[in-house]
Formats: C-alpha cells, sequence, structure tokens
C-alpha cells in the first residue's frame, strides 16, 4: 500500500495520503476521514421507530411525551417496524401513522389492544409474548370468522365479553385498620 508522506514545518503534524483515505494524525490523537469513518457508520432503517444495533440487530422505539418508551430488540428489521406499528396504534390510536398497512377487518386487535395498558403492551412486545396473547384472547372470545364476536347469552357493550352473575363469598365490614 503506497504512502506519500509531507512533513509539514516543525515536524509535529504529517499527512497520509491513500487513494480515497486521508488520515490526519497530530501527536497521540486521530482523526480519521472518508472511507473508513462511511464503513463504521451504523445503517440507518427505511421504518419508522426502528434503530439498528452495534450488534447486527435491531431495536424498536416509539416517543411519548418526549421520552423515548423502548420496545426490545429483534433479528430482523421488519420485525421491529411490527412491533413499532403495534405499539403506535395502542399508543396513537387507530389512526397512527405505521409502517405497514393495517387491514380494516382486524377490530379484535385494536380491541385487545384498548382492552390492555400501554405498559402492559409494551411489556408483552418487549417479552415478545403480544402474538401469543393476542391469539389466546381471540380463541377465548371467540369471533365469527368475520373478525366479530361470537353471540352469546349475555354480552357487555365491548369485546363480546360474557357477564356471569357474581355470588357473594362471605360478608366483612371494612374496618380502619384494613384501610391503608
Amino acid at each position: 500500500m503506497p504512502f506519500l508522506y509531507v512533513g509539514l514545518p516543525l515536524g509535529t503534524y504529517m499527512i497520509v495520503f491513500d487513494k480515497a483515505l486521508l488520515e490526519i494524525i497530530s501527536g497521540t490523537s486521530s482523526v480519521v476521514l472518508g472511507s473508513e469513518a462511511e464503513s463504521r457508520k451504523l445503517p440507518s432503517s427505511k421504518y419508522k421507530g426502528v434503530v439498528p444495533q452495534p450488534n447486527g440487530r435491531w431495536g424498536a422505539q416509539i416517543y411519548e411525551k418526549h421520552q423515548r418508551v423502548w420496545l426490545g430488540t429483534f433479528n430482523e428489521e421488519d420485525e421491529a417496524a411490527e412491533v413499532y406499528d403495534i405499539a403506535a396504534q395502542r399508543f396513537r390510536g387507530r389512526d397512527a401513522v405505521t409502517n405497514f398497512q393495517k387491514s380494516e377487518e382486524d377490530d379484535a386487535e385494536m380491541a385487545f389492544l384498548n382492552s390492555h395498558s400501554k405498559a402492559e403492551i409494551v411489556d408483552m412486545l418487549r417479552k415478545h409474548t403480544y402474538n401469543d396473547e393476542l391469539e389466546q384472547s381471540r380463541r377465548s372470545y371467540g369471533s365469527d370468522g368475520n373478525g366479530k364476536p361470537k353471540e352469546a347469552g349475555f354480552r357487555s357493550f365491548s369485546f363480546g365479553l360474557e357477564l356471569k352473575a357474581r355470588e357473594q363469598l362471605f360478608e366483612k365490614t371494612v374496618t380502619p385498620n384494613d384501610v391503608g
């Protein structure tokens, strides 16, 4: 690899030229410009809410009230983008800007998102259990194939949950010691 050394007055600076690489060395510190510096930069994501990690994986994040909420780290960029979309729908509603188009018929997922707190959804996403919990929710609530709940005896006003009569197990009077 041929180098061209150019000495400057006082001999404290040396400039090294090598095709596309320009390296300026001054004493103990060095600054690297050109193709070597560009090769060290992490690639950016084409998806909203997705950031590259130094280990080659992809992170998902969303901001709420000027604070970053970390959604987790994923092997694939698309997977991180899907997680961001789920969080965006829970944090910002049905009209949230997402990376992928959601089908209008998936009201069951919106009902699932609305039935859980933001913290619960973020926890499921971080633990990679969101899809399992959503499927379990769909199975337990039932569906007629069109995304609408099955008709059952008594239903609540939303989500197709059955109402069950409460049975009193015992009677207890509240004392000052019970209130904290």
